[in-house]
């Protein structure tokens, strides 16, 4: 019991500490006025431009840099953002959330423009918000333009969706004619971060002075966790009417972390693997028998499981979803003792097992939690769905919930 103590507080400390621990890294810090300087920039997984960044100064203290004082701040090796007085649209572009007709709305706005890419002509900036993401490009000393993107559902045409490509006019109006290339990338460009960065690197004949380094959609992340094990033993033997065992046990987990779609940042897959310890006990008693039995199980795991972030906000997502487990089990410590309950005085003596153990198994796990900047906090129950015992006539099953706590690397 203290061990189970002792890992029940290492998990809720674990998000304390890992918030405590904030990852900055050398940038360079543009003011308003042109002069420039090296800070230690505080670096998140920006999922949203961001409005204000932390700075760390050489005595150790912490100092903010927003839309007031900061023209441009970029971090070393990673991304970049830039102050822009722009005009938004918005409409939006995400299903099922589309409108039934055009939608023209602008609105002004002072922001953070992340730069994508950006060449001896045009630049490509996105702007990132809970309605959308827009991209941007910008001239050589001019101001940065929305590329215009809607999609609608024409009710009048039955529902039919109807997609409206201005983005492709104004990049065209970028290009000359010695550039056929970018011409054809045009025409088959969607909106989105990859066919549009083709598109700018082709208008600045493939010279590019910066590329925003894009995050990999993959991350290891390790954890922990504490499970909750129900064995229940039905059929004809004399065990079957025991009460189902209930075990606690922790085990540690690690795997990885695939976001499947960068740009939307809205459905991941874990791939996880684990391993636990369960020592089960069963009891049962009649008017003629009494009967106990006892065995230790191993079990790993991998688990590919799916997740939707129903929320999603920077550093706070809710997330659910459900997967597919395959379970690997090993078996130790298997004793079962029998009673003649009707014989006076009798003692309980060891028996011949005749049952087996199925050493694989597949369940399906369904997924619940919560995330907070790298740390996940996630709710899993699970139960498998074959038979894990082979005496004949009689069946046992397993249901497993489990909560747990891991660090995602990276994110």
């Amino acid at each position: 019991m203290r061990t189970l103590k002792h890992y029940l507080s290492t998990l809720l400390l674990l998000p304390i500490t890992a918030f405590g621990q904030a990852t900055f890294k050398q940038g360079q810090v543009t003011a308003l006025n042109g002069t420039a300087r090296s800070a230690e920039v505080r670096v998140v997984n920006w999922v949203t431009n961001p409005r204000n960044f932390i700075l760390k100064a050489p005595n150790g203290t912490h100092e903010e840099a927003n839309l007031t004082n900061t023209a441009a701040i970029q971090v070393n090796g990673g991304r970049r953002f830039e102050r822009a007085v722009i005009r938004k649209s918005l409409n939006r572009i995400k299903y099922p959330r589309i409108p039934s007709r055009p939608d023209n709305r602008m609105v002004a706005d002072t922001v953070f423009l992340e730069v994508l890419a950006e060449g001896g002509k045009v630049a490509l900036l996105s702007l990132a918000d809970s309605i959308k993401t827009r991209y941007f490009v910008r001239k050589t000393g001019g101001a940065a333009e929305e590329l215009r993107y809607q999609i609608y559902r024409a009710r009048e045409q039955g529902g039919t969706i109807i997609e409206i490509n201005t983005f492709r006019e104004q990049l065209t109006s970028l290009v000359n004619d010695s550039q056929p290339l970018a011409r054809a990338a045009i025409n088959r460009a969607t909106y989105n971060h990859n066919d549009l960065t083709e598109v700018v690197t082709l208008i600045n004949d493939n010279e590019i002075a910066f590329k925003a380094r894009r995050s990999s959609p993959v991350r290891f992340m390790a954890g922990a966790g504490v499970a909750h094990t129900a064995f229940t033993i039905s059929g004809e033997a004399g065990i079957a009417g025991s009460k189902p065992d209930q075990i606690i046990s922790v085990y540690p987990l690690i795997g990885v972390e695939w976001t499947l779609n960068p740009e939307r940042n809205n459905a991941i897959i874990h791939l996880t693997g684990q391993a636990s310890r369960a020592k089960a006990h069963f009891y049962s008693i009649n008017d003629r028998l009494e009967e106990t039995k006892n065995f230790t199980q191993w079990s790993y795991s991998l688990s590919p499981v799916f997740l939707y972030r129903l929320y999603n906000r920077q550093n706070f997502k809710i997330v659910a979803g459900a997967g597919f487990s395959a379970n690997w089990f090993h078996y130790s410590d298997d004793r079962t003792t029998l009673r003649q309950v009707e014989l006076p005085g009798s003692k309980p003596i060891p028996a011949e097992n005749e049952d087996g153990f199925q050493s694989l198994s597949f369940s399906v796990p369904l997924r619940a939690g919560v995330s907070f900047g790298k740390i996940d906090a996630m709710l899993t129950w699970s139960k498998e769905l074959t038979n894990l015992i082979t005496l004949v006539d009689t069946s046992m099953g397993m249901s497993r919930t489990s909560v747990s706590l891991t660090y995602v690397f990276g994110r």
